[in-house]
């Protein structure tokens, strides 16, 4: 699942910051409170941990930019999810070896994406049960 990490209020009446640092780039593997930004208010230099793990897919912001609270600063793929976004109804049949089209395997199918909270992966229309 891909993780949103937005400027959080730093406090004291502060409703924007300019990007100082970026210390990360997309494809790059983070730990929750690893420091990913400088960024200096008004007031002074701060660093930015990033709050969750995971791969940095986006920063939508480089150094100079003014970013006000609440604003994207990047995207982070947490463990797991690629591997999640793979599991798509083809992948389920292909893995059981079978087809849509049979109908044997659509109740295990069903079974499987209602464990996994991915229904809405189901061809539409489902097959009969």
């Amino acid at each position: 699942m891909v993780q949103e990490f937005r400027l959080q209020d730093p406090g004291e009446a502060i409703h924007e910051a300019e990007i100082q640092e970026v210390l990360v780039s997309p494809g790059d593997r983070v730990e929750e409170g690893q420091t990913v930004f400088v960024i200096e208010t008004d007031k002074a230099a701060v660093e930015i941990p990033v709050p969750f793990s995971g791969t940095v897919a986006d920063i939508p912001v480089k150094p100079g930019d003014m970013v006000r609270v609440g604003e994207l600063l990047m995207t982070v793929e947490e463990e797991g999810a690629a591997a999640a976004e793979a599991e798509t109804v083809s992948h389920v049949y292909q893995r059981l070896g079978c087809r849509p089209q049979c109908g044997k395997c659509v109740p295990l199918v069903l079974r499987l994406l209602r464990v996994a909270d991915r229904l809405d992966d189901a061809p539409h229309p489902l097959p009969a049960e």
